[in-house]
């Protein structure tokens, strides 16, 4: 448990920004993932991926495995219906391969009504990132990624 320090504190940071609280809870999971060696997937931010993987390495635990899967997808659709801005100008939607793009979300209000991010699409992630943070909160110890 090499990141046991940082994983709480992203975990105990207390923000009411939907976003701030998102980005926090996948960065916790991020390293309790790669601290339980879970291969990280395309370009090593791929959360989606590595609860894919877990899943699959689940023998005897099918509600389990179903659930990881379930939020996973979930995680995906939620990381790419929000708008970014990506390199070089471009408007584009969030990877879900690659999640810290969050922190260049067009917020609804910053970008004169074109191509912004609804306030309830953030609303909307990180109720999937809660979830999941339950998830792993509760079943941690049982598949071995613990938080």
């Amino acid at each position: 448990m090499a990141f046991s320090t940082n994983k709480r504190t992203f975990l105990n940071f207390a923000s009411p920004a939907p976003l701030l609280k998102t980005y926090c809870i996948l960065v916790a999971i991020e390293l309790a993932l790669k601290d339980a060696a879970v291969p990280a997937g395309r370009g090593g931010h791929d959360v989606p991926t590595m609860l894919d993987n877990v899943a699959d390495s689940i023998s005897g635990a099918p509600s389990i495995s179903g659930a990881l899967k379930s939020i996973s997808l979930q995680l995906r659709r939620d990381l790419a219906s929000i708008t970014c801005q990506e390199k070089g100008g471009a408007v584009g939607n969030v990877p879900p391969y690659s999640y810290p793009y969050i922190r260049y979300s067009r917020h609804s209000g910053d970008w004169g009504g074109v191509n912004e991010t609804s306030p309830a699409l953030i609303s909307g992630l990180e109720v999937t990132c809660n979830n999941l943070l339950g998830l792993l909160t509760t079943h941690g110890s049982t598949i071995g990624v613990h938080l």
